[in-house]
């Protein structure tokens, strides 16, 4: 029976059986409310909250893991990200593809976009009030930690982690 229940990850849904509507799909709209977060946040006593979280189709992305979480990474073009979201909430809200709630949009979204991976990425400066203190970030989504200097960086994919960021 398991077997069954995974078929449409394996071979693709016949197209016969796929629903069929007379209308065209709704555009696209970018959230007119989406901005970047505040890099840095504090929500308590030596707690912090990243904001301003980019996100970018890995096979877009022209550089080395390394290069991606370091100080100063170009990515003015990646698209602001939904945190905490996913990658087709933030594809739905910089305008890449309409509403998969109305009508039959959802049909509109491509099944290949949950066969590929997605960078996350932020960069903040860090807090004064560390005073050389040994730093732990903890996310749900991120697996690279940042690069020592005067910021930290840290690029995700979909995995819980934690890992120490020396003085900064």
């Amino acid at each position: 029976m398991a077997g069954k229940a995974w078929r449409g990850l394996q071979v693709p849904q016949p197209a016969w059986t796929l629903p069929r509507g007379k209308a065209a799909f709704s555009a696209p709209v970018r959230d007119p409310s989406l901005a970047p977060g505040s890099a840095l946040q504090g929500i308590a006593r030596d707690r912090w909250s990243i904001g301003a979280w980019r996100m970018a189709p890995a096979p877009t992305v022209d550089a080395v893991p390394e290069r991606i979480s370091s100080d100063g990474f170009d990515d003015h073009r990646w698209y602001i990200a939904v945190v905490p979201g996913t990658v087709l909430t933030t594809l739905i809200a910089n305008g890449v593809y309409p509403d998969p709630t109305y009508g039959l949009n959802n049909m509109a979204i491509p099944e290949s976009l949950n066969r590929q991976d997605y960078w996350y990425r932020a960069e903040f400066p860090a807090p004064a009030q560390l005073g050389g203190r040994q730093l732990t970030l903890t996310s749900t989504a991120s697996t690279t930690p940042p690069t020592p200097g005067s910021t930290a960086c840290a690029s995700a994919v979909f995995a819980a982690h934690s890992f120490a960021a020396h003085s900064m």
